[in-house]
């Protein structure tokens, strides 16, 4: 599940760069692979904080990739994580560009 995720997001890379994404990885129990039914696909990415973004790009963003990795997936951004989970974060995570 894993492969297949990173796969797919390294597939729309260039549209997703377009919008303004610098970087995605895989997070949480996909990356761990202790993934469930249940459980939801973490991505964190990285936005280019030179080119202007309102909340509404920012949701668009977000839309974006649940269309392409699925309903299930849930997206942040790393500067928006407080520091011990984005420490967590950033030794699990699978980048897939």
């Amino acid at each position: 599940m894993l492969d297949e995720i990173v796969n797919t997001l390294k597939t729309h890379e260039n549209a997703l760069k377009s919008r303004g994404v610098l970087h995605a990885s895989v997070f949480g129990s996909t990356a761990r692979g202790t993934r469930t039914e249940s459980s939801d696909i973490d991505i964190v990415i990285d936005l280019d904080t030179a080119r202007p973004m309102n909340v509404f790009d920012y949701a668009a963003i977000k839309d974006e990739i649940k269309a392409i990795v699925g309903e299930s997936a849930d997206v942040v951004t790393r500067e928006g994580l407080k520091k011990p989970l984005r420490e967590r974060v950033e030794k699990e995570a699978v980048d897939a560009f």
